[in-house]
């Protein structure tokens, strides 16, 4: 899954203002890391695609017992063989992953401890919790860009769940207007190859990844600015996705721009990695990352309950990703100037500090 990547993003110890030592070449190290993580998770998921696509086609719905509730088999068996992978996943999580208690910038191993102790009370994880998130409120009204970058997030990521709900039942209507067509294209469930779909997906997600370290690393190109062609790229994706096609004599433009749409996805998650790593304080990262999710969540509801047709949905996550795009030059405008501000109060530090060694030059040889 891309999401596991932007957790990834989570981990990032640089500090707010990116000041810190060799802060290009940490986030040198971060773009890298997040991009082999997408491009290794693309990996994963063709192969699972390729694999549930052949189970479904060897394998015949059947019900199980005499009861025809429970069945296995055909489009469910990819289901059937996702539970043992979920199972070994567990079962690696549970033998080799440590908990992570979390700890503040100034904690010495002493005071980490007690705190793993005092967890141990209800009252005092309640009180965590709350100062938590009272914390990162306090953080996101103190920082505008955070905020921009919040919205911005839940605008794509929610609208990238949208598109996950809706790419098979749209792949089934442009298959059904193929076929009205006499193209002999497919007109149900079953006679489309979605896990070889799904493959071509992460194709271009991680083909996307690839790209990403191309444009960041020798394009040398700031992460805010991709940022910005990768959300217009997936509005423009899911415009061409909503529009009618009905008339179109086969289906390749809707499900180019799917593949377009995969592309941004494998570009969008490295980015958002490395722009929340410089932007959220480390202190209050989980917090603020949880709060991202309150209107993502909201975004996929509101989408799922007004039972907009799969046209819709997609023209409506279009205009709003168009004006993600919109918020995405605003923030990078003003990271721009941080950055310029920086810069100037460091030149004038360097201007007083000669200064103060001419003046001290001058009463040595006078």
């Amino acid at each position: 899954s891309p999401s596991s990547s932007s957790s990834l993003g989570g981990s990032t110890t640089m500090n707010g203002n990116g000041s810190s030592h060799g802060h290009r070449n940490s986030f040198t190290y971060v773009s890298q890391s997040l991009t082999y993580a997408t491009y290794g998770n693309s990996i994963v998921a063709i192969f699972a695609g390729l694999l549930a696509n052949t189970v479904a086609d060897r394998t015949e719905l059947t019900p199980i017992g005499s009861s025809n509730l429970y069945r296995s088999g055909g489009y469910l068996a990819p289901f059937d063989v996702s539970i043992g992978a979920l199972v070994v996943c567990g079962v690696l999580a549970l033998l080799l992953w440590e908990e992570n208690y979390g700890s503040n910038d100034d904690d010495d191993d002493e005071t980490t401890n007690n705190n793993q102790q005092q967890t141990s009370l209800p009252s005092t994880r309640y009180r965590r919790i709350i100062n938590t998130l009272n914390g990162a409120w306090t953080t996101l009204l103190t920082d505008p860009k955070i905020i921009l970058l919040g919205i911005i997030s839940s605008l794509f990521e929610g609208h990238m769940y949208i598109f996950v709900f809706f790419w098979t039942p749209a792949l089934v209507e442009y298959a059904h207007n193929d076929n009205d067509n006499g193209n002999g294209g497919s007109s149900n469930y079953h006679d489309v190859p979605f896990g070889v779909i799904f493959s071509t997906f992460m194709i271009c997600t991680m083909m996307g990844s690839r790209l990403n370290m191309i444009l960041l690393e020798r394009c040398q190109l700031q992460a805010e600015r991709v940022t910005i062609f990768v959300l217009g790229l997936a509005a423009a994706c899911l415009a061409i996705m909503g529009g009618n096609h009905k008339k179109n004599s086969t289906a390749w433009l809707p499900y180019t721009a799917m593949n377009g749409f995969e592309l941004c996805v494998g570009m969008y998650y490295p980015l958002m990695g490395i722009l929340k790593g410089r932007l959220v304080p480390e202190r209050h990262r989980a917090a603020i990352y949880n709060l991202f999710r309150i209107p993502l969540n909201a975004i996929v509801l509101v989408a799922l309950l007004n039972d907009f047709s799969v046209a819709q949905s997609f023209r409506y996550s279009a205009m709003f990703l168009t004006g993600a795009m919109g918020l995405q030059i605003l923030l990078a405008r003003r990271m721009v100037e941080e950055r310029t501000d920086q810069y100037d109060a460091y030149h004038a530090v360097m201007v007083d500090e000669e200064e103060d060694c001419d003046d001290e030059g001058r009463l040595e040889l006078s």
